[in-house]
Parts: structure tokens; sequence; C-alpha cells
């Protein structure tokens, strides 16, 4: 089994829908580690840190960072939507030691945060945020 991280970047990264537009395969990227984006579209996701909840409950708040090709805004949003679907469906997947309770979309309706350039990827980037609450991890 794997932890609450792996296991939503995992999801990400075998889903066929994200195949579908456009995400290459093994394209989402842990925001902490020397793993590198060689190819557009990517996904980076970037946890922040673990909150305590009640007994052996942890809220886990993370965002999905989607970055599109040169120009391409609706590629992007497309694949941030879809995303936070993926997410937000692993409810009930066991991992190391405990369960992830649920994956809830934060911020506005959509989940959707204000646009943003990477200077280092030269990429419009639009983040996602959500909120992994989990069991006795």
């Amino acid at each position: 089994m794997s932890n609450v991280r792996e296991t939503i970047a995992e999801a990400l990264n075998t889903d066929a829908i994200l195949r579908a537009l456009g995400l290459p395969l093994n394209a989402v990227y842990q925001a902490d580690t020397m793993d590198s984006p060689t190819v557009f579209p990517f996904i980076v996701l970037r946890w922040t840190d673990t909150l305590l909840g009640i007994a052996d409950i942890t809220r886990r708040p993370f965002e999905i960072w989607c970055y599109g090709g040169e120009g391409d805004i609706t590629g992007a949003e497309d694949i941030g939507h879809r995303a936070l679907s993926v997410v937000n469906a692993i409810s009930g997947q066991a991992v190391d030691n405990g369960i992830i309770l649920a994956v809830e979309i934060r911020g506005n309706a959509l989940g959707r945060g204000r646009d943003m350039f990477d200077d280092g990827f030269n990429s419009l980037v639009i983040p996602f945020r959500a909120l992994a609450v989990a069991r006795g991890v």
C-alpha cells in the first residue's frame, strides 16, 4: 500500500480521461522532489502541513497546479477540473495504516485559485485547492 500523497498522485497519473485531455502518462509531480517535468501539460502537487483533527483523523491541504503549454489556458483548466473529480472519487481508499475518508474541494465552488505565471517553465499555472481527510495515517 502507499500513503495519501502517493495514492493521490497515482490516481491522477493513471486516469484515462486525463490522458484523453492531453496529460501525458506520469506527468504528475510532487513539488518537494527533485523530479522535473519535461513535457507539457503537467501537474504539480503542492502539500502543506498536516492538520490534526479529532482522535486519529488528519487533514492534509494540497493544491493541484496545472501547467498548460504556451498560451494553453483551456487545456490546463480542463485538466484541473478533471483532476479534482479524480481525487474527490478516491474517498474510501485504503492507505498505509489507514483510509482516505474524503477529499474535499476548497476555495470557491470550483476549487480554482487565481491564475499565475511560472517564469521557470514559461507557463500559465492554474491552481486548484483540495483537502484530504484520512484516519489512522
